[in-house]
């Protein structure tokens, strides 16, 4: 029996690119639904800290999974340091926490399509800091996304 014959470039890259575009999708149906969905199931009497802590809870426990999934888990464990985790974390951890807090509270006190159109800013303003902080220009690429 003679083996199958290999996939074409052209057939494996409009697999990807459909599956990019349907992944695209439904990022963009996530980011319209959540402040929706937020508005909808949590209400305003929900404590904003404990609401968080939660969700960081949940997304350690999946991380922690997919690590074991795939073997990693041992490896890094074996690494690890918290000097080390707090030198490279510490400050992008504490950040993320301020930010998802203020998520919450925005999501909350503004209607969805005014939160969803200044959660998108931040992406502009990564962008605008990186040039001006860092001194990293952005490819034409990473421009027309930003302006999109």
């Amino acid at each position: 029996m003679a083996p199958p014959a290999p996939k074409s470039r052209g057939a494996t890259q409009g697999i990807n690119n459909a599956r990019i575009h349907f992944y695209s999708i439904l990022l963009a149906l996530q980011y319209g639904a959540q402040p929706l969905i937020s508005k909808r199931c949590i209400r305003r009497e929900v404590i904003v800290t404990s609401s968080v802590l939660a969700c960081e809870i949940a997304k350690v426990i999946c991380a922690v999974f997919f690590m074991a999934k795939d073997g990693s888990l041992r490896k890094v464990y074996k690494e690890w340091t918290l000097v080390g985790a707090l030198t490279a974390s510490g400050l992008p951890a504490a950040i993320y926490a301020l930010q998802n807090s203020l998520l919450q509270i925005s999501y909350k006190n503004l209607d969805s399509l005014t939160f969803s159109m200044l959660n998108q800013t931040k992406i502009f303003f990564t962008a605008f800091f990186t040039y001006f902080i860092l001194r990293q220009k952005q490819s034409i690429e990473q421009i027309g996304a930003c302006s999109c």
